[in-house]
């Protein structure tokens, strides 16, 4: 089934677009251009949703993955969104 969302999408005074999705709250990213924050956006639903299903299910994500693990992977995404240098411990999260 596919799912419609309303974003909004602005320009930050430091030149990135930033987008927000309206249905999910704290659902946002940026990028330097408009078809990479698509690419983003659509990203950042996508997580938001299996995450969301993860934590609805009655799934533990820290008794699944750890709460070093999950760390790890949330500054993984907050380097890669906020376009900082990779986070050397999360080196082998793609």
């Amino acid at each position: 089934m596919k799912k419609e969302f309303n974003v909004i999408i602005e320009e930050g005074e430091d030149g990135y677009y930033i987008s927000e999705v309206i249905e999910l709250p704290g659902c946002r990213t940026q990028a330097k251009t408009l078809d990479e924050l698509m690419a983003r956006t659509k990203e950042a639903i996508e997580l938001y949703l299996e995450t969301e299903e993860d934590v609805s299910s009655g799934g533990n994500i820290v008794e699944r993955f750890g709460h070093k693990r999950i760390h790890d992977v949330l500054s993984y995404i907050y380097s890669r969104y906020m376009g900082l240098e990779e986070d050397s411990r999360v080196s082998g999260i793609s």
